[in-house]
């Protein structure tokens, strides 16, 4: 076991395009996949929208 500190996300489905131009089920789950900056919404491949920081 390593010393990290290590966030449990719930399954809230509140989706979020990731600056991945991912959706993920949240905001933890597009943070715990290494995402900085996320839109509340589903991605949008032809119009991404402009992303803003996490606050996770």
């Amino acid at each position: 076991m390593t010393a990290t500190t290590q966030q449990l996300c719930v399954k809230e489905q509140v989706p979020v395009c990731g600056d991945d131009d991912r959706t993920y089920a949240n905001a933890c789950s597009a943070a715990e996949s290494g995402v900085r900056f996320y839109v509340v919404g589903e991605c949008d491949l032809d119009d991404s929208p402009a992303v803003r920081p996490s606050t996770t």
